[in-house]
């Protein structure tokens, strides 16, 4: 299965809980002059898949709620918002409609007539992880959906495993002249291609340093494909010069990035993840169970260690989230800031109804929802993460959210139900039925 067969799959799911179908836009696109609320958010490209779907759960609003998503890298977002007073934003920004059948999200540009204040910031990694950032009194973040990194080669790549060990060799030694400090195949400085550091960096920089124990610093100055965009690095590592030199070339991308551009999909920017073998591991792991599954078993369970929840920061008032200082006491804009955080968090407050629809908005952009993880940590990625096992305050979803991810089938080992004492006598160690599956709590 693609992950364009998954995406499609999936859709039809989420529209028959958020009934989007029957959602009037009403929008000056050109300008983002929306009718009804508007919540803006800025960040990290990666989560845009996620945003994406998330915009269809508050298109079903009545009336609508309107999301616009400035897409920069994941410390500029973070940046932007702990600054005081937060940085405007302006320039083009990102906002999604659905065919009236319920299909995939379309995507849009709009550029606002006059700067905007962002509502939340949305970044790969900890606000701490970025460089002097620090959030003030008056904000909160917030953790989200887990994403997983990966290293990611061209096609054509005969490669498929790194270690944490090569990887380190590779990024921060491949300047040196030595050539006990080369890894092959990845010789060539000319074929690695990096994202950008900094106080503005990116989170699949900082995220994946710290997975290999690199500080921003130690990343190879001879290193010169430093990508400003996610899809910028997607371009070239799937392109004719990487081709040209498949062995060589290495990259480093978030998953949601990745899984719609496997080799085996319709993309024409196809690339392949790499297994990854962090210290003290025998093998290596993917972030799926195989190469053709988007079930992210082995991050859920800790074998796959690059990753790291979905970081939303945001202005509060008393606890609460709110909207941007740009616009204080309105009313509609905090509820739809609280929501959004609500639905991120997976909050117990949440109807089974919204709580569903969360979770299909986290599938279908590949990303694992709180409830479906097993394993949780308190920092970043790290050559040793101290990893725990986490049972989900909310409960429990891992078959449901799996269901998410493929197309007309039970997940391996789940089990459908459709009340929970059934599960007990027959599934005792999965005994909550769970939107239509046995779970463990």
């Amino acid at each position: 299965m693609t992950g364009y067969s998954r995406v499609a799959a999936g859709i039809g799911a989420v529209a028959v809980v958020l009934s989007v179908d029957s959602v009037v836009w009403a929008q000056t696109a050109s300008t983002c002059a929306f009718t009804g609320t508007t919540v803006y958010a800025t960040g990290a490209q990666s989560a845009t898949p996620y945003l994406a779907q998330l915009s269809q759960v508050f298109a079903s609003q009545t009336p609508p709620v309107n999301l616009v998503y400035f897409q920069t890298q994941s410390c500029a977002a973070v940046t932007a918002l702990t600054s005081s007073p937060p940085a405007a934003q302006s320039g083009s920004a990102f906002y999604w409609t659905t065919t009236v059948d319920g299909g995939a999200p379309v995507e849009s540009t709009c550029t606002p007539a006059t700067p905007v204040y962002p509502d939340a910031a949305v970044s790969d990694v900890y606000a701490t992880t970025c460089e002097g950032a620090t959030v003030p009194a008056n904000e909160k973040e917030f953790s989200g959906p887990v994403q997983a990194m990966a290293f990611a080669v061209n096609s054509s790549s005969t490669a498929t495993v790194i270690s944490e060990e090569a990887a380190h060799v590779v990024f921060k030694d491949i300047g040196l002249t030595n050539p006990s400090y080369l890894v092959a195949p990845w010789t060539n400085p000319a074929q690695l291609y990096i994202r950008a550091g900094g106080a503005t960096g990116a989170g699949s920089r900082f995220m994946i340093g710290s997975a290999i124990g690199l500080a921003d610093t130690d990343w190879s100055s001879a290193i010169t494909n430093v990508e400003t965009s996610a899809s910028a690095l997607l371009g070239a590592i799937s392109g004719a010069g990487a081709t040209a030199n498949a062995d060589e070339t290495l990259g480093i991308l978030a998953t949601p990035n990745t899984d719609p551009n496997r080799p085996n999909s319709a993309s024409k920017t196809p690339v392949k993840e790499l297994a990854f073998q962090a210290n003290g591991q025998e093998c290596g792991y993917l972030p799926d169970s195989s190469n053709a599954s988007f079930d992210k078993l082995n991050v859920r369970q800790g074998r796959y260690v690059i990753w790291g929840p979905i970081h939303f920061i945001t202005a509060v008032s008393g606890g609460k989230p709110v909207n941007s200082s740009s616009t204080p006491g309105d009313s509609a804009t905090d509820a739809a800031v609280q929501e959004l955080i609500d639905l991120l968090t997976l909050n117990t407050t949440l109807t089974d109804g919204q709580a569903e629809a969360s979770i299909q908005a986290a599938a279908q952009a590949g990303v694992v929802a709180d409830c479906a993880m097993q394993v949780q940590r308190t920092g970043e990625a790290t050559p040793k993460p101290v990893e725990y096992s986490y049972s989900p305050p909310e409960g429990s979803c891992g078959c449901y959210w799996e269901s998410q991810t493929i197309a007309g089938a039970t997940p391996t080992g789940c089990h459908t139900c459709t009340a929970s004492t059934a599960c007990k006598t027959n599934y005792p160690a999965t005994p909550v039925c769970r939107y239509g599956f046995c779970e463990a709590n």
